[in-house]
């Protein structure tokens, strides 16, 4: 591959062979790649234990095992078939995917740097919409002039993102925002803050739901209001990666209200959970320093 580059992170076990066409056999591991254009129907190939990935020229990151397959497109696009079925998807630039034996293999966008303090970019994962390139962050500037987001009842979008924080136990997270409930938004509908971490620590994979912060009841006068809340986790959680989804909870009326959402904050604190060691916790087991000599005066 004149040209092209790739590394390989970890303990990874990466094959090649070139017999008129490229391919390379990632059986477990990690690996970065920048491939240049690749000779008209000789595209760069590469298998892994579930997945065979057909590259004609961009940027990606793979990592594989025996049961799942994991590709991040920075540039360009990359064609993903699953070895057990057959199924077929072409991964844009800035996509991820997951593939496995049971996943739906639908490219996820990946959402740029934002500063949560100016509503950042929102991935969609509601299962209902189902379009790889929804988001649910507007450009409206309702309430300071920043971009807001777009709450809906019925699960049509669901607003997630991905903190990039590994959970420790005894975590405390704190939550604030402002918010403004809109058309057919019930006096009793809410706002759920739903922190959760998946299966396989991807926003993709299946959420668990460990924490959910509701807001109080509309506001007279369709003002925009605050509202904060806490929750603490316990280390059945740690050392997972935290995500958090904006979700609604119905008051007992029809599911077709709106709300806006603004200048969303998260911030943890962390606090050691009672009966867990530190380092003060620790004493020196052994023979006393005897004391010092005293001072003789001469």
């Amino acid at each position: 591959m004149i040209g092209s580059t790739a590394m390989i992170f970890g303990e990874s076990n990466l094959t090649f062979s070139d017999q008129g066409q490229k391919v390379l056999h990632l059986k477990e591991g990690r690996f970065s790649a920048t491939v240049v254009p690749q000779p008209a129907g000789k595209p760069l190939v590469i298998q892994t234990p579930v997945a065979e990935l057909t590259v004609v020229g961009t940027q990606f990151d793979v990592e594989a095992g025996p049961e799942s397959t994991k590709l991040y497109v920075r540039e360009g696009k990359v064609q993903v078939r699953r070895q057990s079925d057959g199924k077929t998807v072409g991964v844009p630039a800035g996509h991820r995917v997951v593939v496995s034996r049971d996943s739906n293999m639908r490219p996820w966008l990946v959402s740029p740097d934002r500063s949560w303090a100016q509503t950042p970019f929102w991935e969609d994962i509601s299962s209902i919409d189902n379009n790889p390139d929804s988001i649910v962050t507007q450009e409206n500037h309702y309430f300071d002039g920043t971009r807001n987001l777009l709450l809906s009842e019925g699960g049509a979008r669901i607003p997630a993102q991905d903190t990039g924080y590994i959970i420790a136990g005894g975590d405390t997270f704190e939550v604030e925002y402002v918010w403004l409930g809109g058309m057919w938004w019930g006096g009793e509908d809410r706002v759920a803050v739903k922190l959760f971490t998946t299966d396989d620590d991807l926003i993709s994979g299946s959420p668990r739901i460990f924490a959910t912060i509701l807001s109080g009841p509309t506001a007279l006068g369709g003002a925009y209001q605050t509202s904060s809340g806490r929750a603490t986790v316990t280390a059945k959680q740690s050392g997972k990666r935290l995500f958090v989804m904006i979700d609604t909870e119905n008051g007992g009326g029809e599911l077709d209200g709106i709300a806006y959402l603004d200048n969303f904050q998260l911030q943890v604190t962390h606090f050691r959970e009672p009966g867990t060691w530190s380092l003060t916790d620790f004493q020196l087991q052994g023979t006393a320093f005897p004391d010092a000599p005293k001072h003789r005066a001469p």
